[in-house]
C-alpha cells in the first residue's frame, strides 16, 4: 500500500515540475541577465531613464494659472488676500475683500487688461517684517 502511495506522489511531482520548470525558466532569464533590480537600470518601458528625469521641474505659471487664482477666490481664502499684478509697463493690485467678491467679473477683467496674454509668469510671495503682504504677479521678460 505505502509502495503504491510513493508511487502516486512521485508521478505528481514529476507532473508538476515538467508543467512549472518552464514558466520558472521563462521569468529567471532576466533575473540571470542582469535586468531586473538594481540602480540605473529601467524596469519598465514607462521608467525614467535617467536621473536627471526623476526630479521635478518646478511648474511653468502662465497668466492664466493668475486669474485663476482670481476666479477661485472666495472670502475662506488665506492670508495674504491680496495680489498684486504688474504687467510690462502697467500694474493692479486686487484685494480680495468683500468688494472682491461682490464685484469679481470687473476686478478679473481689470487684471486681464494688465496681462492680456497667455505667457509665462513669475509667482512670488512678498513678506514684511509684519507678516505676508501680496503675492506678487510679474510678467518673464
Amino acid at each position: 500500500m505505502h509502495e503504491s502511495n510513493d508511487a502516486f506522489d512521485m508521478i505528481i511531482l514529476i507532473m508538476l515540475l515538467a508543467v512549472f520548470t518552464p514558466f520558472m525558466v521563462y521569468y529567471s532569464i532576466p533575473f540571470f541577465k542582469g535586468e531586473v533590480g538594481g540602480f540605473n537600470v529601467q524596469i519598465e518601458k514607462t521608467a525614467f531613464e535617467t536621473a536627471r528625469e526623476i526630479y521635478n521641474k518646478p511648474p511653468e505659471m502662465k497668466t492664466n494659472d493668475a486669474l485663476l487664482m482670481l476666479v477661485i477666490a472666495d472670502e475662506f481664502a488665506p492670508e495674504p488676500r491680496k495680489l498684486k499684478f504688474n504687467g510690462g509697463t502697467s500694474s493692479l493690485e486686487v484685494p480680495i475683500d468683500d468688494v472682491f467678491l461682490l464685484n469679481r467679473a470687473a476686478h478679473i477683467l481689470g487684471a486681464k487688461e494688465v496681462m492680456p496674454f497667455n505667457r509665462e509668469i513669475d509667482l512670488q510671495l512678498y513678506i514684511g517684517p509684519s507678516g505676508m503682504r501680496y503675492w506678487n504677479v510679474k510678467e518673464q521678460p
